[in-house]
Order: C-alpha cells, then sequence, then structure tokens
C-alpha cells in the first residue's frame, strides 16, 4: 500500500462493500502482527497481509469483497475474488472388526453380532447403515444398536471408534441351512462392508428333570414325597418314561410316582409327585435317590437326585415294675412284670432286659428280646425269679436295664424279699385246728334246728 499524499497519514483497514460471506473470517496483517489501522510517511509505501479464513461448510463458489484502506488525505481500495472448491473425492479406510461374523442357532432365537467400526478418515463422517447384497433372508428382522439405543446412522469424528451391536430375529418357521447377508456402512469419505453368515440347526430334543425341594429330613418310621416337574423342551410330542435307580442301601424302599408314563407336547411341563416309604427299621444317614426320565425311543434322557435325611429320636423307660414289692418263699418261685416302654419318636429294635443281682442266681427273663417295638409302644418282660431252700432270708437287690440295638436305659434298682419257709408240722396242726373248729360249728347248727337243748355241767 501507497500514500499518496505528501502527508503522513493514518489509514483504518476494514473489508466492506461487499463484505464478507456469512461466517467468513478476515484479519490484516503487517509482519506477522495483526493490525486495524496503520500509519504510512508521505509518498512511503508499506505491505500488508490479509488473512482469510474459510469455514468447512462453506458452499464450492466464486466470492468477491473488497478491503479497504481509509486515511484523512486519501482512501484505496481493492476488490479480491476467493474461489471455494469441493474438496477432492478420495476415499479414506473405514475399520470394521468383528470378533465373531458366523454363529450357529435354532428357529425362533435372537443373534447378536458385535462390530467395532472406527473413522480412518481426516474428517468426521456421517455413516448409514443397512443390510444389503444379500439382504436378510425372508421374515429375518434386523436391529442396529449404540448404549442401549436404536440407530440408523451414525457420526463419528476422525480417529473415534463406536461398538455396535446388531441384533437378528431368526424366525420359528426358518429352515436349516446357513444363510448369508452383508452389513453395509457408508460415509461421504469412505465405505465399507462386513458379512455375516447363520447357519440354522434342528433344535435338539431334550428332556428335564427338576425339583423346589432336593433334600428332605424325616424320622425313622416315617415317608416324604417330592413334587418332580417334567419338561419336554423339544419341538415334538415325546413319551417319557420315569424310573428310579436303586442302589443296595434303598432296595427294599417303597419308591413310586404318582404318574411313571408321561405324553408331553412341545414345551409341556407336568408336575408329578415322587413317594417315598423307607422301611420301619432303617439306619440313620443320609441316602440319595436317582430318578431317570427317558423317551420311548430310548435316545434322550436325563436324571435328578434327591436326598432323604433319616434322623432318629429314641428314648426308653422302664415304667413299671409288678408287683411293686415282691416277695418269695424259701424254695418258691415268684413273678415279676417289668414294663419297657419305647417314648421316643422313633422305633427300636432288639429290645431286651438285662437283670444282674449279687444274691439270687436264678432268674429266668421272658421272652429273651423283642425285634421290633413302635414309637410310643409299651411292652412287657417277665421276670421268674427262684429262691433256694437255703437261700439267707432278707431283701435282695435286683439291677434291670433295658437296652436295644439304638439305646438303652439308666440302670433301675428294687428290691426282692426272701422269707423263711413255713414247717409243715405247723401248717398241719393249723389246718386241724381249723377242721375241729368248722365241725363244732355245724354240729352247734343242727342242734338248734332240732331243739336239743345240751347242758354241760360243771
Amino acid at each position: 500500500m501507497r500514500n499518496p499524499s505528501y502527508y503522513y497519514d493514518n489509514f483504518i483497514l476494514m473489508v466492506d462493500n461487499p463484505p464478507l460471506p456469512e461466517g467468513w473470517r478476515a484479519d490484516f496483517y503487517v509482519q506477522n502482527k495483526r493490525v486495524r489501522g496503520i500509519g504510512v510517511e508521505g509518498f512511503g509505501t508499506t505491505t500488508l497481509t490479509l488473512k482469510v479464513t474459510v469455514p468447512e461448510d462453506a458452499f464450492p463458489n466464486d466470492y468477491q469483497f473488497a478491503a479497504y484502506a481509509e486515511g484523512k488525505y486519501s482512501r484505496a481500495t481493492c476488490l479480491l475474488t476467493v474461489t471455494v472448491e469441493s474438496p477432492p473425492i478420495e476415499e479414506y479406510e473405514i475399520d470394521v472388526y468383528c470378533p465373531i461374523d458366523w454363529q450357529v442357532t435354532y428357529p425362533g432365537n435372537n443373534l447378536t453380532f458385535n462390530l467395532r467400526l472406527t473413522n480412518g478418515s481426516p474428517y468426521r463422517d456421517n455413516y448409514l447403515l443397512s443390510i444389503d447384497n444379500p439382504e436378510l433372508p425372508i421374515n429375518w428382522t434386523a436391529v442396529f444398536m449404540v448404549d442401549g439405543s436404536k440407530v440408523r446412522s451414525i457420526s463419528l469424528a476422525s480417529g473415534d471408534y463406536v461398538d455396535l451391536v446388531l441384533i437378528v430375529n431368526v424366525p420359528k418357521e426358518t429352515g436349516y441351512g446357513d444363510f448369508q447377508f452383508r452389513v453395509n456402512i457408508e460415509g461421504n469419505y469412505g465405505s465399507t462392508s462386513q458379512g455375516l453368515t447363520v447357519t440354522v440347526e434342528r433344535v435338539p430334543r431334550k428332556i428335564s428333570l427338576e425339583s423346589p425341594i432336593r433334600v428332605q429330613t424325616i424320622l425313622t418310621g416315617e415317608d416324604t414325597f417330592y413334587p418332580i416337574k417334567v419338561v419336554n423342551e423339544e419341538s415334538s410330542i415325546e413319551k417319557v418314561f420315569l424310573s428310579i435307580k436303586k442302589t443296595s442301601s434303598i432296595m427294599v424302599w417303597d419308591i413310586t410316582f404318582s404318574e411313571n408314563q408321561l405324553t408331553l407336547g412341545p414345551g409341556e411341563s407336568v408336575w408329578i409327585m415322587l413317594n417315598v416309604q423307607p422301611p420301619s427299621i432303617v439306619d440313620q444317614g443320609n441316602y440319595s435317590i436317582e430318578i431317570e426320565a427317558l423317551t420311548e425311543d430310548e435316545e434322550i434322557m436325563d436324571s435328578l437326585q434327591v436326598y432323604t435325611n433319616i434322623v432318629a429320636s429314641y428314648m426308653l423307660e422302664i415304667v413299671d415294675i409288678a408287683p411293686i414289692n415282691p416277695q418269695v418263699y424259701q424254695g418258691d418261685k415268684i413273678n415279676v412284670v417289668v414294663t419297657v416302654r419305647n417314648s421316643g419318636q422313633s422305633p427300636v429294635t432288639g429290645l431286651r432286659l438285662t437283670v444282674e443281682s449279687t444274691g439270687l442266681s436264678n432268674i429266668l427273663v421272658t421272652p429273651l428280646d423283642y425285634t421290633y417295638l413302635e414309637a410310643k409302644g409299651d411292652v412287657d418282660f417277665n421276670l421268674r425269679i427262684s429262691a433256694d431252700s437255703s437261700l439267707a432270708v432278707g431283701d435282695y437287690i435286683l439291677r434291670i436295664k433295658a437296652q436295644s440295638n439304638e439305646y438303652s436305659t439308666d440302670v433301675r434298682e428294687f428290691t426282692v424279699s426272701v422269707a423263711s419257709q413255713i414247717p409243715w408240722s405247723t401248717i398241719m396242726v393249723a389246718v386241724a385246728i381249723v377242721a375241729t373248729a368248722v365241725v363244732v360249728l355245724i354240729i352247734q347248727s343242727l342242734i338248734r334246728r332240732a331243739g336239743i337243748q345240751v347242758k354241760i355241767r360243771k
């Protein structure tokens, strides 16, 4: 720029008439310093730089504007033209990564494909998502998701990536085989695609057994049950047969089903009851019961194990001894009855009565034992006690204890008194006196009836 006047002048710098397009920007520089005005000596010159910033979204066209330098003594103007052209068409790489591009499923299922899309261009780009060439099979549906939201297109800055989720629905009526389709990603600066394959297989035959109660705890002598759910997970009708795989520990148990033959439609389930009756005499412990379900053609089976935990509650008591104070004479015998009660909640086996005494050695217990005694039941043992004629007179202590295979009582004591034997001569005299008295009474009765008076003189 040159000052045409003789005098020093200050010039104001501007762009106007025509002005800059909307969104554009222009700055004047003198030696890399931005200025809005400049002073020039008379007839002097200076160099100005006008820097114009064109926005990215400027439409391709020719744009004109004027640069003005207005001073006190003179004014200068320069008409400028900027031609904006479209950027050269250049394809940039778009990276698509799909870790699993071939999946296997069954009719009626949904599939999920994960794709990571990275913008490899130096510009932000908008990508349109579609499935074509080949397209989805007839009646199949698919949707693109990003962070749980459905999308049809996405926008990515240069170098950014996004994780796409493609959910594909396979209808129930789909035939078996391989199906291919392609995901297309089209942007302004690049396009790409990803081929996907789905193999549809026949739904495998499957039956299953379920139970909400897998363990039951019962007392010995009690029964229990288990609700069992039989499920046909197939797409066809199945006949199912139920059985118990018995082991030696439960061989004699009475185990039955409310139903052991079922006909189930596709997806149908039925509840049945498994009834378990252990024998009355059974050891404590945890017993396993294996249930088996088998199809009619014996090709498909399932099994389920349930457990029966058997516990016991034992309590034996000696509740009565009769007579209360037994007495026996020398050389004689006496019977004493001992009553034993099973006060527990479980039956006992092999119940017997043991007797100990230091002086009485001839004691016979009958019966020897009871094979089985139910809960709350009573039994009697008979003790036949014999006293030798030479046995000393006195009290003898007997110690008795009721004992079964499972439990035993504490030792209980009672006393048996041994009395002396009465001599036979004394017995004969007593009998004679009694007989004489009886005869006298009879004679007196007869005399009264006959009216005879008998006087006895003194």
